[in-house]
């Protein structure tokens, strides 16, 4: 009885620990946009404005704006939202900010689940992961409408569907579900449709219920993605770019996909950029290879998610090299391979540890080293975002002295 009694005791320290340990970077994002975020449009926020614009214009198609393609994507879910916005809180822009805040609160608890599922001793890696999710360097990602709902409904349609569908009881629910938030996804940004592909690994063929969900899902992506590629005006944004496919093996591009992977973090040397971004590759395929030759199936979650943000950083690459590498809105794509990373290499120590006990201390030493390494770098990016947040606030407080969004659209 006493052992049970113990046994509790830890687990419940366990659990607060990890609810305070999350809590501070969900306390210190909220106070960073409360603090930082501006009631003001910020470049694609206009697309929102557009929608205002023709709806008390009175002109008679305004809805039709919202089905529009902007750029190589047709980002339907934000418009939608921000329309709501519109009409309930005269497009108050920081509520769209809270919004994408709460829904990556929904994202790491989804990240929390897949991690129990993956090993119960692993789940203090929740904290860490929370440090990526929630990080003052995604400036354009946490500080602009648009910008927030655009990026982080793809992180959000990502995480939740890959949780959803690697549940062990797979059933009708859960796989609706998982429908949906990739559809969300797709119409929200053109790399949504990568979480289709990813998707069908979470299938077993060889088993009747999951192999009549894998024909599901097959047709159901095969129907939209073919709808969505073949109604796009290819003249649009980067598609054309998208097409080239054989540019990415050029030196420029390689060299920008490395330092795209480093983004999450603030490292004065291009030298170490593409260390970084040398090491994280590396390093999840030999951990992936690892697991998978040992058919350690929990670890198929985080190496979905490392397949998204490879592909997706591949996307980005071709479609927008034009931008720089350190655009803060790309870090929630990046932070899909740091989060694989961290979770792999995790998952790879503690196999070994088991197979090879003599080196446990030498394998702890390892992982140790890697995890202060991880969030040494991440504090860099903390502190960066900080001072790009806050040079960006006082450029928008100066353009509010001559403009500022309408509180009364009718007027």
């Amino acid at each position: 009885m006493s052992q049970i009694i113990e046994n509790i005791q830890k687990e419940n320290i366990k659990k607060i620990i990890l609810i305070c340990g999350v809590g501070f970077f969900v306390i210190h994002s909220f106070y960073f946009i409360s603090v930082l975020g501006v009631n003001f449009p910020y470049i694609d926020d206009w697309w929102g404005i557009e929608v205002g614009v023709s709806y008390y214009g009175n002109e008679s198609n305004w809805y039709k704006q919202i089905f529009e393609q902007a750029s190589e994507h047709r980002p339907i879910i934000p418009k939608i939202i921000q329309t709501i916005s519109l009409f309930f809180d005269s497009f108050n822009l920081i509520n769209s900010m809270y919004l994408s805040w709460g829904l990556l609160i929904i994202s790491v608890y989804a990240l929390y689940g897949i991690l129990k599922r993956t090993d119960t001793r692993l789940t203090w890696l929740v904290i860490p992961i929370s440090g990526f999710v929630f990080s003052p360097k995604q400036v354009d990602t946490l500080l602009y409408a648009l910008g927030s709902i655009h990026w982080v409904i793809i992180f959000f349609s990502g995480v939740v569907t890959i949780y959803f569908l690697n549940d062990p009881n797979k059933n009708k629910k859960n796989f609706i579900l998982a429908i949906i938030t990739t559809i969300i996804g797709t119409f929200t940004a053109i790399l949504g449709l990568i979480v289709w592909v990813i998707g069908v690994f979470s299938f077993n063929p060889k088993q009747d219920k999951s192999k009549k969900f894998l024909i599901i899902w097959c047709i159901v992506a095969v129907s939209i993605m073919s709808s969505y590629i073949l109604t796009l005006d290819t003249s649009e944004g980067g598609i054309t770019s998208l097409m080239k496919v054989e540019s990415l093996f050029s030196e420029e591009k390689i060299l920008y996909m490395l330092k795209y992977i480093s983004n999450p973090f603030s490292v004065q040397f291009t030298f170490i950029r593409i260390f970084i971004g040398i090491f994280v590759i590396s390093a999840i395929i030999v951990t992936s290879i690892y697991l998978t030759k040992i058919k350690y199936s929990q670890s198929l979650p985080w190496i979905q998610f490392a397949l998204f943000g490879f592909l997706a950083t591949i996307g980005t690459v071709l479609a927008r090299s034009v931008r720089s590498p350190f655009d803060t809105r790309y870090i929630v794509i990046s932070n899909f391979l740091e989060i694989a990373l961290l979770v792999l290499i995790s998952i790879t120590i503690v196999n070994l540890i088991k197979y090879h006990p003599r080196k446990k201390k030498i394998l702890i030493s390892i992982l140790t080293i890697f995890l202060i390494s991880q969030m040494g770098l991440l504090g860099s990016g903390y502190y960066n975002g900080w001072n790009i947040a806050e040079e960006r606030y006082n450029e928008m407080q100066s353009t509010l002295s001559c403009g500022k969004v309408p509180t009364d659209w009718k007027s």
